[in-house]
């Protein structure tokens, strides 16, 4: 698909069934997803998928070639991030314990946590 996919704010358990391959942006964000099974493989925009219930991002595409915001989970680890990001990967507001598994390249990492 060449232009861009927008399935967010919805009550989506599962991205199964989504197109393989994005040429523009990919949002699922505000959904009820545990998983990103199913999400596409390659991202030429943007990947939002923040405001889920993920505790993973194993399935998540390898390559996006925007930025890639993951805020507002439950991820304890970046296992399964992308291996290169085109811009900002954002992964603030989860419960992270460890930065195993965080990307290869992206030209800025965030991970500012909420201070109470």
């Amino acid at each position: 698909m060449s232009g861009f996919f927008n399935c967010g704010d919805n009550k989506l358990k599962s991205l199964l069934g989504c197109p393989k391959t994005i040429g523009g942006y990919f949002n699922c964000s505000h959904n009820k997803l545990k998983s990103l099974l199913g999400c596409p493989k390659t991202i030429g925009g943007y990947f939002n998928c923040n405001d889920n219930n993920l505790k993973s991002l194993l399935g998540c595409p390898k390559t996006i070639g925007g930025y890639f915001d993951c805020r507002y989970n439950n991820l304890t680890s970046l296992v399964g991030s992308p291996e290169t990001v085109g811009g900002d990967f954002s992964c603030s507001y989860n419960n992270l314990t460890s930065l195993d598994g965080a990307l290869k390249r992206s030209v800025v990492l965030s991970f500012v946590q909420k201070i109470s």
